[in-house]
């Protein structure tokens, strides 16, 4: 999505920066827009709406591709005309904060939108309202890879939370099950990471269901797709999860083996956080990555010593999908 150009005359009354936070919880809201090259001199016309009227923390992703430095964010709480060019906190008709965060140290970060550093910043957003981007005061032909702004964040205290089956947030206390209301998904709060956690309901995601890797595609199965195995593999389950939308997404994928190493934990046995992934799959079998290591093998990450291993790819394991924001 190219910028449009667009002549901007700025007045800031507020003093405002950023806060780099490495734990939230799902939003009201996730907006996504594919990346765009700054044009010097122009407004970009990437905008993330509030989806509803109400008070919001804001949060910024900055992914790790981003080539830019100092991008400028403005925050819109009552919406802005075609004529309004102008960013001033004083305009009582169409207020506007404008931001700086530095994409060059907040790469893989999740960053809060805040004034004069205080971290209970939050605006009322009417339906209207929404957070854009400036391009002015940016490098000409950066690229920012902006991925989303989050609307409606709390900052919980625990490394973890609990996700419901329709994506909402729970309390510690929720339980697994079916409903949509009840416990199935884990949000590692620290990385931004959606983790798909095992039952024992005997269903599709039941712990005691292990299968092999498959992978037609040659850019990513490192020469051999694996094994078919009838269809229990590691294709097939990802396929049969996104189509019943998981915790409210559809782009579950096998995860990295470096992801799958982020859950280890030692101070457990086995090495992972019961409370948030817990049935653990007996015998101790190892988790499936989509990292290969050859034709005929594929890396696997195994808690029960907290160690990843090469795993011939017909071997019948366990597997976890991920999803990032």
């Amino acid at each position: 999505m190219k910028p449009s150009a667009l002549a901007i005359s700025i007045g800031i009354s507020l003093a405002v920066s950023t806060l780099p936070i490495h734990a939230a919880t799902l939003a009201y809201d996730n907006a996504k827009t594919s990346s765009i090259t700054l044009q010097g001199g122009s407004d970009s016309s990437v905008k993330w709406m509030s989806p509803f009227a109400k008070k919001y923390r804001v949060f910024v992703f900055v992914p790790t591709t981003t080539t830019a430095t100092t991008v400028w964010y403005r925050v819109h709480p009552k919406g802005s005309s075609a004529t309004n060019t102008s960013c001033s906190s004083t305009n009582l008709t169409y207020p506007c904060y404008e931001i700086a965060i530095d994409h060059s140290v907040n790469k893989g970060k999740w960053v809060q939108l805040v004034i004069n550093g205080n971290a209970s910043t939050a605006w009322t957003m009417k339906t209207t309202g929404h957070v854009s981007v400036n391009a002015l005061k940016s490098a000409a032909n950066e690229k920012l890879a902006i991925s989303g702004v989050r609307f409606g964040y709390t900052l919980p205290a625990s490394p973890y939370s609990k996700i419901a089956n329709d994506g909402t947030l729970l309390k510690d206390t929720a339980v697994l099950g079916t409903g949509a209301k009840d416990w199935a998904c884990t949000m590692d709060n620290k990385r931004g990471l959606l983790w798909e956690v095992k039952t024992t309901d005997g269903g599709l995601r039941d712990k005691k269901r292990f299968f092999t890797w498959y992978d037609e595609n040659l850019g990513t199965n490192g020469g051999s797709s694996g094994s078919w195995n009838d269809g229990a593999n590691t294709t097939t389950y990802v396929e049969t999860v996104n189509g019943n939308s998981l915790c409210g997404y559809s782009d579950w994928k096998m995860p990295s083996v470096s992801q799958l190493k982020s859950l280890i934990d030692t101070n457990f046995e086995p090495n992972i956080n019961p409370t948030y992934f817990p049935n653990y799959p007996l015998p101790y079998r190892n988790y499936w990555s989509s990292t290969t290591n050859g034709a005929d093998e594929a890396y696997s990450v195994g808690y029960f010593f907290g160690a990843d291993v090469s795993s011939f790819k017909n071997s019948l394991l366990s597997i976890r999908l991920v999803r990032s924001n």
